[in-house]
């Protein structure tokens, strides 16, 4: 009988550090100096690939603990156990939650980082095969990742709409399948400026089949598809 997946989670849960990648194989040699491998595990997943059979059994259990938030993927082959159970490394801005070291906030931001510039990458991309679709090439070869140039302007991406009018997006990714997201009080701000130019895009599951959610002049659905609470506050002294 072929090694069971819960036996190699086990493994993975056990000998993967978190707040650390791992690239695939570096997790096959996990499992493979962890457990002893039945012949039928060697066994080929496809006759036409050679690929063994466990090794297809390692990436179903990634690729499923992944859709779990058990476990998150850089986007490149990496994966990586979240530093809390309470708050999983999933989103490009979420509030902090207590009980993180220094070390592991860094960490922290650096996948926020990451997220973060890999969904607004992903939606320029997006963008621009949406205007080429419609026969809007030279539309699509002017959106341009704004945030590269200026993290301050309220906005992440420059596009444009059919009749060449420009959309301002604001980028908010997820490798999780969540719904929550900072915006900034600049955000709010440059959305009710622009209104309906202004446009808020939602990307969940980046690092595996992203699903993009569109909202339109986002300031005028908030209290209704936008609910807002208060995680910080601006305190000045009084003297």
């Amino acid at each position: 009988m072929p090694t069971s997946q819960q036996r190699m989670w086990k493994v993975m849960q056990e000998q993967m550090k978190r707040g650390e990648w791992y690239n695939l194989q570096s997790v096959y040699k996990l499992i493979q100096k962890e457990l002893t491998l039945r012949d039928d595990d060697w066994e080929p997943a496809v006759s036409s690939t050679g690929d063994a059979r466990w090794h297809r059994n390692v990436r179903n259990i990634l690729q499923y603990r992944k859709q779990t938030d058990d476990i998150v993927w850089s986007g490149d082959a990496k994966y990586m156990f979240p530093l809390t159970t309470d708050q999983v490394v999933a989103t490009s801005s979420v509030p902090i939650k207590a009980g993180l070291s220094e070390k592991e906030f860094q960490l922290l931001q650096q996948r926020r980082y990451e997220i973060g510039r890999f969904g607004e990458l992903y939606i320029v991309e997006y963008e621009r095969t949406k205007l080429r679709s419609v026969s809007k090439p030279d539309l699509a070869n002017k959106v341009k990742r704004i945030s590269e140039e200026n993290i301050g302007i309220g906005y992440d991406i420059l596009s444009f709409d059919l009749d060449g009018q420009e959309k301002y997006i604001e980028v908010k990714a997820t490798s999780g399948v969540g719904s929550t997201f900072e915006l900034t009080a600049n955000e709010l701000k440059t959305a009710e400026r622009f209104s309906k130019r202004y446009w808020l895009y939602f990307v969940r599951d980046i690092g595996g089949s992203p699903k993009v959610k569109e909202i339109s002049d986002p300031f005028s659905q908030v209290g209704q598809l936008l609910i807002i609470e208060p995680t910080a506050f601006t305190v000045r002294l009084n003297e």
